[in-house]
């Protein structure tokens, strides 16, 4: 059974590349909380699971460069003007803002939601047992033909891993799909042409009988160009993502568990929008022996972002307790708000 209500230590990541290359990297470590955790089928904007709620506690944060590196973004969005095709939309637009945690959450809610991961949606998809070891089964599901927006809100193929002892789902993967709860929440079609490759893997886990996600991994390439209503499961983080090669790559490992009681002395409410923007202090210690980064390449990401003299602890160090959208630094009062929910989280922590 999911935990319905649980607080974890978390390590978020995101970089971006054009032209194999990398242009910037978003870097989060704090806390995260679900409290209300449910699989019902409803649009995302009624979602009640609660899982905006988080607080920084160190921060790796490159500057926003261009996709030749030679200077940085002049905003950190530009939106195309009226009447303009999505498809030339692409050339002229860009967002590189929001990189909150939560937003890649929302494509994890999705599978929770609507894909074999929920009970109430098996019969919207075939299975087949590709393989399987001593201690696991892995098997594929497919959409099946005719499934429309009304009934289902997540198509395409992927795989389920599940342990043979316990009968639990260790991950499920999708490539390749559409995901309308996150992405078009109103969409009554799934006449879309994609135009980026992308692949996501959601682990779970399992501590003292309760189920807990373990990570999330997003990988998306901007693929094609394309006519009529356009896919991409992620908005574009620099213009020209098909000439520029766009290459984005999201990470979310979910590092401890500790369930929410009443008598913790957990808070209530955390408003996310307090902090918004403000990511906590540098602590290049925190990073630099991190194992949740094995899947990334740090000495390419450091050479690449070492651009005009500013190593990218130096771009880290400038955004410290700074909302990177406005350039304020975060006032005395939200600080001591900020370490003083710190401690109370981290005390769960050291039992």
């Amino acid at each position: 059974m999911y935990d319905r209500a649980f607080v974890s230590r978390f390590t978020y990541t995101k970089t971006v590349e054009a032209n194999d290359t990398y242009c910037g990297f978003w870097g989060y470590k704090g806390y995260l909380f679900f409290r209300r955790f449910n699989q019902k089928k409803v649009n995302k904007f009624k979602d009640k699971a609660e899982y905006r709620e988080w607080l920084p506690v160190s921060v790796l944060r490159s500057y926003a460069w261009d996709t030749e590196r030679s200077d940085t973004l002049p905003t950190l969005s530009a939106r195309a003007p009226t009447g303009v095709s999505p498809s030339e939309s692409l050339m002229i637009s860009w967002q590189d803002m929001g990189n909150i945690p939560s937003c890649i959450i929302e494509y994890q809610r999705a599978l929770e939601i609507y894909s074999p991961l929920n009970k109430r949606c098996i019969n919207n998809f075939r299975y087949e047992i590709l393989g399987q070891d001593d201690t696991a089964v892995r098997i594929g599901f497919t959409s099946i033909p005719g499934l429309t927006p009304k009934k289902s809100r997540i198509f395409g193929s992927g795989e389920l891993v599940i342990e043979k002892a316990t009968g639990n789902v260790l991950s499920v993967t999708m490539e390749d799909y559409l995901d309308l709860w996150s992405v078009h929440p109103h969409a009554k079609t799934v006449d879309w042409t994609l135009v980026t490759r992308h692949k996501i893997s959601v682990g779970y886990k399992e501590k003292g009988g309760k189920i807990y996600p373990s990570s999330i991994d997003l990988d998306v390439r901007w693929n094609k160009d394309g006519d009529g209503q356009i896919y991409s499961i992620a908005i574009n983080s620099r213009k020209k993502p098909f000439k520029n090669k766009l290459h984005e790559h999201y990470h979310l490992e979910y590092e401890a568990d500790r369930p929410i009681e009443k008598d913790n002395g957990l808070p209530k409410k955390i408003s996310e929008s307090s902090f918004h923007g403000f990511w906590g202090p540098f602590d290049y210690a925190a990073w630099v022996n991190d194992s949740t980064l094995y899947w990334l390449d740090k000495d390419k990401v450091e050479k690449d972002l070492y651009i005009k003299d500013f190593t990218l602890q130096l771009q880290a160090m400038d955004y410290s307790y700074k909302n990177v959208n406005t350039g304020a630094v975060i006032n005395e009062n939200e600080l001591k708000t900020l370490d003083e929910l710190t401690k109370t989280i981290s005390r769960l922590f050291e039992k």
